[in-house]
């Protein structure tokens, strides 16, 4: 049984801006830039075919799937 698993530098991206509440904040602690975030985040939702984030609010939001992959990512990486 093979399970593909989802880039772990957009996982980290993830992690980092919900624990930062931003992506700038993200970018500082990954020491690269804000955009670099935003499209390692993107290319995470794509790879796990959903939304992680509300962008229709500023600032945006979890969605349900972004909620539940943050508690798995605090357990595992906490």
């Amino acid at each position: 049984m093979s399970v593909n698993l989802p880039p772990f530098s957009g996982l980290i991206a993830f992690y980092a801006a919900t624990k930062h509440g931003s992506l700038t904040g993200a970018a500082r602690e990954l020491n690269v830039s804000q955009p670099a975030v935003s499209r390692r985040i993107a290319a995470l939702e794509t790879d796990l075919g959903c939304l992680l984030f509300d962008r229709t609010h500023k600032p945006a939001e979890l969605t349900e799937e972004g909620r539940q992959l943050m508690r798995v990512l605090r357990t595992g990486l906490g």
